[in-house]
């Protein structure tokens, strides 16, 4: 699957306050991940599949397994509607 996000498309990492000295939304690995989760959510995508997403891109980008898992969990159910 190949999904090309356009250029200047605003997304953001949301960290909650109180979890932030744990997953930096700055660290560069998370960029990718949220921006194609992000964008994914605007086309109508459903959040697990967002999630899906989120969780390749993660990986690509080098991050552990225990902290995809958690922030993967975290994208899912943040929102929840």
């Amino acid at each position: 699957m190949w999904i090309e996000v356009p250029v200047g498309f605003g997304f953001d990492v949301s960290v909650p306050c109180g979890l932030r000295w744990l997953f930096n939304p700055r660290d560069a690995r998370y960029l990718k991940a949220a921006c194609l989760h992000d964008y994914a959510l605007s086309q109508g995508w459903d959040r697990v599949t967002s999630a899906a997403l989120f969780a390749d891109g993660l990986k690509a980008d080098g991050v552990g397994r225990t902290r995809r898992l958690v922030m993967t969990l975290a994208v899912i159910v943040w929102n929840w509607r």
